[in-house]
């Protein structure tokens, strides 16, 4: 069923185990994504809207014919408050899991941790700074 659009993706996110995420190199993430969208697009999927962990890069690299894959729209990194739905999580008493597992630091990827007006601003600008 070609012509498929997936509207919330995080095709950046291969690994749902947050320590073994958080120690596979970034070249190997971004090798995984290719994979990833390969997958979707041999799957029906032609546009993908990326909800965050996914650069620049590689839309331009889908772009340029350097990967295989559906026509991309990247938000490159998710905005959260403190406390908020990706700012840790409880896996028991007194036992939480930092976010940066999930979505390790990266190459120009912005912080996604924002409080306040003036905060949630800079983090926009440095987001479309950063190609969403």
């Amino acid at each position: 069923m070609p012509g498929v659009f997936d509207c919330h993706a995080h095709v950046g996110m291969s690994i749902d185990d947050a320590w073994e995420n958080h120690n596979t190199p970034y070249s190997l993430r971004v090798l995984q994504t290719a994979g990833n969208l390969r997958t979707m697009l041999h799957s029906g999927v032609t546009f993908v809207r990326d909800a965050g962990g996914t650069d620049a890069g590689v839309r331009a690299a889908l772009a340029q014919g350097e990967i295989e894959g559906p026509d991309l729209q990247v938000s490159v990194n998710l905005l959260c408050q403190t406390g908020g739905h990706m700012d840790g999580y409880l896996r028991g008493a007194d036992l939480s899991a930092s976010t940066e597992g999930f979505m390790p630091p990266a190459p120009g990827r912005p912080p996604f941790l924002v409080d306040g007006l003036e905060e949630t601003r800079r983090a926009v600008r440095q987001v479309i700074r950063a190609g969403s």
